[in-house]
């Protein structure tokens, strides 16, 4: 029992939503964003490389046809690809996003006793899976998300779910087979004009900061329950 004992008081000190914050941080830093760019950064080097190659040709040869297309067919296929890694960069914010919310409730259930339930508001009813789960939140240990740092949530998740099932695509289909153009409603901000999911790097920076966000305010409001109501 002697040798028990502190490691059960070394507990009050011990903050699960706080490692979380800072493992989401990691991952989203190397995992998501690192990844990305590297791959990015090797596209970059063998398009460079090949559009070189085709330049000195037309230098040395003079143009043809034949040149021209596989100019215009390497450009496109390094914008194809870059649009690929992108829309995969975000399917997997989102995805470790979800992970850490599932593990700070996890650790919550352990470390946290929580208030009294709250009346069902279900703020979060027609925000389909990730409101079932700020909702859950919300009810059990009375954590209250603020509009504005969630509001960036439901477009991301929606662009999200569409490029999961159906990649770039962002419409669905008329029985004419024409797209129906109100369908992607939900996260119109992530369609380019060409009609495509395409929504720049700059827009997969400002998620990924905005993620970053919603789990420090999250792992705060969950370490302030752990203090003033640990788990007896």
């Amino acid at each position: 029992m002697d040798t028990l004992e502190p490691m059960i008081e070394g507990l009050e000190d011990y903050d699960p939503f706080g490692l979380e914050l800072s493992l989401f941080e990691r991952d989203v830093h190397l995992l998501v964003l690192g990844t990305f760019g590297a791959a990015i950064a090797k596209l970059s080097e063998e398009t460079d490389r090949n559009v070189a190659e085709i330049e000195s040709l037309v230098k040395k040869y003079g143009g043809s046809s034949r040149l021209d297309d596989e100019y215009v067919e390497t450009l496109s296929t390094h914008s194809d690809q870059t649009k690929f890694l992108r829309n995969n960069a975000l399917v997997a914010l989102v995805s470790r996003l979800q992970a850490a919310f599932l593990w700070m409730v996890r650790d919550a259930r352990v470390f946290v006793t929580p208030p009294a339930p709250r009346n069902r508001t279900d703020r979060f009813k027609d925000k389909g899976e990730w409101g079932s789960i700020l909702n859950n939140i919300e009810q059990r240990f009375g954590i209250d998300f603020p509009a504005t740092i969630t509001d960036f949530l439901w477009p991301m998740v929606a662009a999200r779910n569409r490029i999961v099932h159906h990649g770039a695509d962002p419409y669905e289909r008329r029985p004419d087979g024409t797209p129906d153009l109100n369908s992607a409603s939900a996260f119109l901000e992530y369609v380019s004009a060409q009609g495509e999911i395409d929504f720049g790097s700059a827009k997969l920076d400002l998620n990924a900061k905005a993620a970053v966000s919603l789990v420090r305010f999250a792992a705060t409001e969950f370490r302030s329950l752990q203090v003033r109501n640990p788990s007896p």
